[in-house]
């Protein structure tokens, strides 16, 4: 049921957006197919209207530079070695789930994966971790080129599923500004 009360309306928004102070996702309908990860600013005062019955408020939120597209939020599956093209013009650090052990190359970076029990695991290249749910496999891995986590460079970058490695799914998280 659609509350009619103004003040009742506001006192959730309110609530909803103080209640936790982290990033959240934020999406607008000026830019469709994007998000920014955004933290609410500041408290809400409404200029209330017409018998107190509505009002008129600013909201002021504390965005990442980044606009995630929301096609970079979708698994690309390759259980052969291949090619992933970068739209935009910014390195993406992807999530890349490996099936298997063994080296994996992306976009001219190496990564081994020693041999285990798990049905996957996970690199997370943005926050830098090898998990497999919420069992931390960072033992598992050897990062060959640079001691660095692979990314996605604008334009192609070519995946090579080495010997023991028989699929990775990559969630790249293509973003612009």
């Amino acid at each position: 049921m659609i509350k009619k009360d103004f003040a009742s309306n506001y006192q959730a928004l309110a609530e909803h957006l103080l209640k936790d102070q982290g990033y959240h996702r934020l999406e607008d309908t000026i830019h469709p197919g994007c998000y920014r990860m955004a933290v609410f600013g500041s408290g809400i005062t409404p200029s209330m209207l017409a018998l107190n019955k509505h009002g008129t408020f600013d909201l002021t939120f504390s965005c990442k530079p980044q606009r995630y597209l929301v096609e970079g939020e979708s698994s690309i599956s390759l259980t052969a070695s291949g090619y992933i093209t970068n739209p935009t013009q910014f390195d993406a650090k992807p999530v890349i789930r490996v099936y298997g052990a063994g080296d994996l190359n992306v976009g001219g970076r190496t990564v081994h994966i020693g041999s285990h029990s798990y049905s996957y695991i996970d690199l997370d290249c943005e926050l830098e971790e090898a998990y497999c749910g919420n069992t931390n496999c960072n033992s598992l891995v050897i990062l060959r080129t640079n001691n660095a986590f692979p990314v996605l460079t604008p334009k192609s970058n070519y995946i090579g599923l080495g010997a023991g490695i028989t699929k990775v799914e990559v969630t790249p998280r293509w973003w612009t500004i």
